[in-house]
C-alpha cells in the first residue's frame, strides 16, 4: 500500500479558538519563528499490512488550523483519499503584520495584534526589537488594555534603514501568560533592478565575463550560475517562471 501526505496551513492562517492551552513561562516565553506555508509533503509512505504508517515532522509555531490531505492506492489498484485538520491554539498570543517587501527608506507603521481568548481584561506590555537595517521611530516599549474574547492592534513606525534580510521581534508579556514572535522581512535597495543574463556551452575550459555598471548600488548585486546537460533540460529550468505565484 502507497499513500502520500501533505499538511498546509488553513486558508487565511486563521486561528480557531478551543479548549485553552497552557502559554509558556511569563518571564521566558519560548520564541516562535517558524512558519512554513507547507508543514510536511511526503509523496510515497508505504504502510503495513493494516494500512498504518507513522510519520513524524517538525511542528510549526504557527497559531492556526492545519489541513491535512492525503491520498492512497492499494496493491490491488483501489483508490482512497480522505482530508483532515490539525488545530494548533493558545490563549494569548500576539503577530507582527508585516507587508510581503519594503524598500530602501520606505516608512510604515506595523500593525502588532496582540490575541486575548482568556476570560480576564489585561494590560499587556510590548518591547519591539528589530536588527540595524530597521529602524524604529517609536518607543520600543508599549502597554494595552486587551479585553477578554478580543483582539486589538497597537503600531509602531519603522523606517527601512538598510537592504537585505531583517528580522524583527515582539515580547508581550501580561499578568498570566506571554508570548515571544519573530518575523522577517526583505527590503529591496532604492534603485531599479537590472537583469541580464549571459551564456555559453561549455567544451574544457570557459571563462565568461560579467561587467556590473560603475553607478550601480554597493552590494545589491546578485549572481547565479546555472548548469544544464542538454539544451532541452535548459528549456524546462524556464518552467519555473511560467508558474510563480503572484506577490504584492
Amino acid at each position: 500500500r502507497a499513500m502520500k501526505s501533505t499538511v498546509r496551513q488553513g486558508l487565511g492562517g486563521g486561528t480557531t479558538p478551543g479548549e485553552p492551552g497552557k502559554n509558556e513561562r511569563v518571564d521566558s516565553p519560548r520564541l516562535r519563528e517558524f512558519f512554513p506555508e507547507t508543514l510536511y509533503w511526503n509523496s510515497e509512505i508505504i504502510t503495513d499490512e493494516q494500512g498504518r504508517a507513522r510519520v513524524t515532522f517538525r511542528g510549526a509555531d504557527s497559531i492556526t488550523t492545519w489541513r491535512t490531505t492525503m491520498s492512497a492506492v492499494s496493491r490491488d489498484g483501489k483508490l482512497g483519499s480522505a482530508v483532515g485538520g490539525i488545530t494548533v491554539f493558545q490563549p494569548f498570543f500576539v503577530d507582527i503584520d508585516l507587508p510581503v517587501a519594503l524598500t530602501e527608506n520606505d516608512e510604515i507603521w506595523v500593525p502588532i495584534a496582540v490575541y486575548n481568548f482568556t476570560d480576564k481584561r489585561d494590560t499587556v506590555t510590548l518591547a519591539f526589537t528589530a536588527e540595524p537595517g530597521i529602524e524604529l521611530l517609536d518607543p520600543a516599549e508599549k502597554k494595552v488594555d486587551v479585553e477578554p474574547g478580543r483582539t486589538t492592534s497597537i503600531l509602531y513606525h519603522i523606517r527601512a534603514a538598510k537592504f537585505g534580510t531583517h528580522r524583527l521581534e515582539v515580547l508581550a508579556t501580561a499578568a498570566s501568560f506571554a508570548d515571544r514572535v519573530a518575523r522577517t522581512i526583505e527590503v529591496a535597495p532604492d534603485g531599479e533592478s537590472v537583469p541580464f543574463s549571459v551564456g555559453d556551452r561549455i567544451q574544457g575550459r570557459t571563462s565568461l565575463t560579467i561587467t556590473i555598471p560603475e553607478n550601480s548600488i554597493d552590494g545589491a548585486h546578485r549572481a547565479w550560475v546555472r548548469l544544464t546537460p542538454s539544451s532541452v533540460a535548459e528549456i524546462v529550468t524556464g518552467l519555473e517562471a511560467l508558474i510563480r505565484m503572484p506577490y504584492g
